[in-house]
């Protein structure tokens, strides 16, 4: 199947203003979008995990991940734990989600034994995502998950969950 039929009903507006997020042209983003598209389903449901190496300062251990959902968008980012017990510690992330390859949102928090997860729903013209990012269990996991719909001549879903660093 053609890849611009679909992608048909994105609007050179629509490409626009995801082309000023991601700090490229539209025709970037558009053709980047497309060629992601171009093996349709079968690259769409492939997912890769890469986790950097531990990098350890004090009491506190750095983790860089980037997870590929789907060959069109993907999560990166860092985890960065620090802490001495199952109760008291705390984990700063800085995450992106991208789009082709390019980054069109990205966002800051940090968990805690009181807060220890948190859920967003960005929403764009071709992607529309929740993601929650969480510690989990006595091992302290990091783990995200959630569901990202992409626009490919309507609306397609992909759910995923990964545990991608324990620190306990």
């Amino acid at each position: 199947m053609d890849t611009k039929t679909l992608t048909k009903g994105i609007s050179d507006d629509d490409w626009a203003g995801l082309a000023k997020l991601a700090n490229t042209t539209p025709q970037q983003i558009r053709s980047r979008y497309e060629a992601a598209l171009a093996g349709h389903p079968g690259n769409l449901r492939v997912k890769n995990v890469t986790r950097g190496n531990s990098v350890k300062s004090g009491d506190c251990i750095r983790r860089d991940f980037d997870i590929s959902l789907f060959d069109l968008i993907g999560l990166n980012g860092y985890f960065e734990f620090c802490g001495t017990s199952s109760t008291d510690w705390n984990a700063a992330v800085h995450v992106c989600l991208n789009v082709a390859g390019a980054p069109i949102w990205c966002t800051d928090f940090t968990l805690t034994p009181s807060n220890a997860q948190i859920c967003y729903s960005p929403q764009f013209t071709v992607v529309t995502a929740t993601l929650c990012f969480a510690i989990q269990g006595s091992n302290l996991c990091f783990n995200v998950s959630g569901q990202v719909f992409h626009w490919a001549f309507g609306w397609k879903c992909e759910d995923f969950n990964e545990t991608l660093f324990c620190c306990g």
